[in-house]
């Protein structure tokens, strides 16, 4: 349902239980003007241009619980000239974002915009940055290849398109060793944007203004203490914009200053695992993006576990009995299985369809199969943390968390089965000389090549003139029986 409810009411992000001193566990409403009221823990479903990979804006809205969604800019830029991206172009209807008019998202779903998309693609030389604008600018990865994204560029972007919520520009490079400079540097870049955004789209000062645009700030991936003056600076704000935090490592979540507490968590450190969802959830994460629910489908995985508490969980920590994570659709096992999915899952895909259909999809490579298996891998999720929520609030977290572990594999299986063919944005850049990701396509020509070689050795001038003779000799002697 979404929320009747205005920032007059209540703040946009309100924490239900623990306190702000405290580092575990924790229940939060986000609850933004005509949006729908997100419950957290949760999760934010990770999109490409504003589309969650094999659903269509229908299958969204009436196949799925989707809450938010998450979109990288640099989905949406497509050359070099920073004007030219059909969605910066468009004019705004009745009021509408448009950056929802564009996308076509439910206009009650909450929407996030970031600079990069999740996962975000590495360029080749992170420090490509400082032959350009190294103190205004990032590298993004676009259809077009590397381009630096100017800080100003961004947030007028940001204000254009009027997302819902929206990550601040950092500077931020993973994979790096950093030294003490680097760290500096990277700091100082990252305060700086941080309060251009929030400049930009605050109200000083806490009137009770409703804004439409809110704002969370990064904190980088980096030890507390090395951006602890960043940190105390966001404290001491009093910007009105400022609802949340997007943390780029989940440990940074324990050594926040107190006054920050209160303030909506979202992690960007892409959790692989519903276990590893779990341990930062202990840590006070809020709202999560996750990779690992479209790796799994495009995998032909259904997901299948629960965070309800495990009665058959009698190992006593053995590893022996654990369950998978998933589902492996390509198994020969599911070609005459006519069971859902999950027996107890009320999902579209599960109510009006069986393995051995699914089974049949994926072999057949028919794309409706990767739409179903979506479809289902995200009511999973919804379950999860619904089931997680509902522990939080009893009390048993802890308990329940312990006894997944022991329930479930750590690792999803591995496919078995050749998914869709790999988008750029799915890939880690490496460096040139790389090997082709998807196999070829065709190779009707390399039939043609075989049958070729194959074929009689072709023969001889000598048989050839034999021939001529022989078809010559054939004609005079039929036009001298009809003569």
């Amino acid at each position: 349902m979404a929320s009747d409810l205005s920032t007059n009411d209540m703040k946009p992000f309100k924490l239900l239980t623990s306190s702000a001193h405290s580092h575990g566990p924790r229940l939060g409403r986000l609850s933004l003007p005509n949006r729908d009221i997100v419950e957290t823990p949760h999760y934010l479903a990770i999109s490409s241009r504003g589309v969650v990979p094999h659903l269509s804006q229908d299958n969204f809205k009436y196949h799925t619980q989707i809450k938010g969604a998450y979109l990288g800019l640099e989905d949406f830029i497509e050359s070099a000239s920073r004007r030219a991206p059909p969605v910066l172009k468009l004019a705004p209807e009745n009021g509408k974002s448009p950056l929802k008019t564009f996308t076509a998202l439910p206009n009650q779903t909450i929407s996030c915009l970031a600079p990069r998309r999740v996962p975000s693609v590495k360029p080749p030389n992170p420090s490509r940055k400082s032959e350009q604008a190294p103190n205004r600018s990032i590298v993004i990865s676009t259809s077009m290849g590397f381009q630096p994204l100017d800080v100003d560029e961004y947030i007028e972007d940001v204000r254009f398109l009027e997302p819902d919520l929206a990550v601040a520009m950092c500077d931020s490079v993973g994979g790096e060793d950093l030294g003490r400079k680097r760290m500096e540097k990277m700091v100082d870049r990252t305060t700086g944007w941080t309060r251009r955004l929030l400049n930009q789209t605050s109200t000083l000062g806490d009137g009770g203004e409703d804004n439409s645009l809110h704002v969370l700030a990064p904190v980088l991936a980096i030890p507390c203490n090395s951006q602890s003056q960043y940190l105390n600076d966001l404290q001491d704000s009093d910007y009105s914009s400022l609802i949340g935090l997007a943390l780029y490592d989940s440990a940074c979540a324990l050594d926040l200053p107190l006054g920050l507490g209160r303030l909506l968590r979202l992690t960007m450190d892409e959790p692989s695992t519903p276990h590893k969802v779990l341990d930062e959830i202990a840590r006070g994460i809020d709202l999560f993006a996750l990779p690992f629910i479209g790796v799994a489908t495009d995998a032909g995985l259904a997901l299948n576990f629960s965070f309800s508490p495990q009665k058959d969980a009698s190992n006593n920590g053995s590893n022996s009995n654990q369950k998978p994570l998933a589902i492996d659709m390509w198994s020969k096992d599911h070609a005459i299985d006519l069971s859902p999915l999950h027996q107890n899952c009320p999902c579209y895909t599960c109510a009006t369809h069986h393995r051995a259909y699914i089974h049949h999809l994926l072999e057949a490579k028919e794309m409706l199969a990767w739409v179903l298996l979506q479809i289902h891998n995200h009511q999973v999720i919804d379950q999860f943390f619904e089931e997680v929520r509902t522990s939080i609030a009893s009390r048993n977290f802890e308990q329940d968390a312990d006894a997944f572990q022991k329930a479930y594999e750590s690792e999803f299986p591995k496919a078995t089965g050749m998914g869709p063919r790999l988008r750029g944005y799915q890939m880690k850049s490496e460096g040139p000389g790389e090997p082709k990701k998807n196999p070829i396509a065709y190779n009707t020509l390399d039939d043609v090549r075989e049958r070729i070689a194959d074929a009689p050795i072709a023969p001889s001038q000598a048989q050839k003139r034999a021939t001529w003779r022989n078809k010559a000799l054939v004609s005079s002697e039929y036009q001298n029986q009809m003569n």
